[in-house]
């Protein structure tokens, strides 16, 4: 039986199978980080729903992102950060996680984590696909992270 609903190419093909999944409200663009040390500044554009370079203008940037200045940085974008403890990602949530780089021995990376209902797959969101000669994540190699803050959006707040 055909659901009541029009599923996306993109999220047939992820196995979606919820009206929620495929929503526009939920759809993320995918940003591509330009360096080996902008992969915060990607997160926090596609997380927030801004280009790069309007992240960048707001930001000290200066290479590798701290966390002080990421909570910072998503406030300006009427985006509420939240820290998440222990390792569980919560259904119906964008999150971007800390996870071990895959392309530089012993330092962190960004990516996205957008999570739908309790059944369906999560979409992983690496800004570092797409660059040449660069490892990154997908929802097979994802095992473990040190870091989840949930972003939220706030700007019906006013």
């Amino acid at each position: 039986m055909k659901p009541p609903y029009d599923l996306c190419e993109r999220c047939q093909e992820a196995g979606f199978t919820s009206p929620s999944a495929c929503c526009p409200s939920y759809r993320i663009k995918w940003v591509k980080q330009r360096t080996d040390w902008d992969c915060s500044y990607a997160c926090i554009a596609m997380a927030c729903g801004v280009t790069l370079e309007e992240v960048i203008a707001v930001s000290s940037y200066d290479g590798a992102m701290y966390e002080s200045e990421m909570l910072r940085v998503i406030a300006h974008f009427q985006h509420l950060p939240i820290y998440i403890q222990g390792d569980t990602l919560y259904p119906d949530r964008t999150h971007i996680i800390c996870v071990p780089s895959l392309n530089l021995t012993g330092l962190n990376h960004s990516i996205v984590v957008k999570t739908f209902a309790p059944d369906e797959p999560v979409l992983v969101l690496d800004p570092q696909q797409d660059r040449e000669g660069k490892k990154f994540y997908t929802t097979d190699n994802l095992k473990c992270w040190s870091r989840v803050l949930w972003v939220q959006n706030c700007r019906w707040l006013g």
